[in-house]
């Protein structure tokens, strides 16, 4: 009886350190998930643009429509 009782004390230590050690990493996903989203919303449809507004002339050295 002396075993279990000792076994289970070892898993409580071993849970709860780990559950202490692992709180900080959590604590802050609420503001990283935030952040990401705004990021995500500045750059949304950059991409697209990009492709609309594109200029073979401009952009590529050596560039004819006629090649």
């Amino acid at each position: 009886m002396k075993t279990v009782i000792s076994v289970l004390t070892a898993h409580f230590f071993v849970l709860g350190t780990f559950i202490w050690l692992a709180s900080p990493a959590c604590a802050d996903s609420g503001g990283d998930y935030k952040a990401g989203s705004d990021f995500a919303k500045q750059v949304q449809g950059n991409g697209l643009n990009s492709l609309k507004n594109f200029s073979g002339e401009q952009n590529l050295p050596g560039y004819t429509a006629n090649p």
